[in-house]
């Protein structure tokens, strides 16, 4: 799990910088909307989409094999993920700009990683860090373990103490309707700018 995160932090962090160093500042502003709304976007489909469809998927499976129905959908689930990573991957490749190269830029290896040292050494010797991560930590942690936690009180059996909705109806309460509402503000936010 530490290897996807870094791997997705780095990710973001790449692709903030290319937004920054590709576009003037009018395009910036122009689209910021529009990618936190696909963003949003992004998490209905996979929150909700996908995970509805596994559960339509392990229902179908369920008849045939019902002891293996929940690895046949989830793994159909991650094919799917894979293949648009792939599609989206050569879309970037051709189309997206590759942004501009600092002239400051280390030119080897070791110049990243000593520069990358320099950086979290900067960063972690600021006056009071480690105040503001703790508050950022105990911020975050209680929506964390919400968002952790209620799909499995959602989905336990009653006699465990839950409710014990589907897949399907798990996801027809709680993300699509959230994300989408967010989604709606955000496009209106940018059809009121123009």
């Amino acid at each position: 799990m530490a290897v996807i995160s870094i791997s997705g932090a780095t990710n973001d962090i790449a692709t903030d910088g290319i937004y920054l160093t590709a576009i003037d500042k009018k395009t910036q502003a122009k689209y910021i909307g529009w990618q936190g709304a696909f963003y949003n976007l992004a998490k209905v489909l996979v929150n909700g989409g996908l995970v509805y469809l596994a559960g339509a998927i392990i229902t179908h499976f369920k008849a045939e094999d019902p002891d293996n129905a929940a690895k046949y959908a989830w793994m159909i689930i991650m094919g799917i993920i894979a293949c648009v990573m792939v599609a989206v991957a050569i879309y970037h490749w051709f189309f997206l700009p590759t942004g501009s190269k600092n002239e400051e830029s280390p030119a080897s290896f070791r110049g990243a990683m000593v520069s990358l040292l320099d950086v979290f050494k900067d960063f972690f010797t600021k006056k009071h860090i480690w105040l503001y991560i703790l508050f950022i930590l105990c911020y975050r942690l209680t929506e964390g373990f919400a968002v952790k936690m209620v799909p499995l009180f959602l989905k336990a059996l009653v006699d465990m103490g839950g409710l014990g909705l589907s897949n399907e109806s798990i996801v027809k309460i709680g993300h699509c309707i959230s994300h989408s509402d967010l989604n709606d503000g955000r496009v209106l936010e940018i059809n009121s700018e123009k």
